[in-house]
């Protein structure tokens, strides 16, 4: 870890739970597999420039309902790709992506 203090209050956090702090993420997100695929899931929305909001304030009324048909389809294919435990992860992170616009 590249923060001093964030490994001081990992380590704290960890002695204070008695367990790691990697167990109680893996209890809070129903296991080791869907925190993992979360992970897959962000890394696979991160991946893909459509779904990079920079120019989201640039864009006129027409251009943002293009991009946005443009991110359903995608989403769909990316849902289909994906196992089926991802794709209900994925739903719940495009939420948040969709809320930043």
């Amino acid at each position: 870890m590249a923060n001093k203090d964030l490994a001081a209050e990992r380590t704290a956090g960890e002695a204070a739970l008695g367990c790691p702090v990697s167990t109680l993420a893996d209890y809070l997100h129903g296991g080791r597999g869907r925190r993992e695929a979360g992970k897959r899931t962000q890394a696979a929305l991160a991946a893909n420039p459509l779904f990079d909001n920079e120019e989201e304030l640039f864009l006129s009324r027409q251009d943002k309902y293009a991009r946005a048909v443009e991110k359903s389809a995608a989403l769909i294919q990316l849902v289909r790709q994906l196992e089926p435990l991802a794709a209900r992860d994925l739903l719940i992170n495009m939420r948040s992506v969709v809320r930043e616009q």
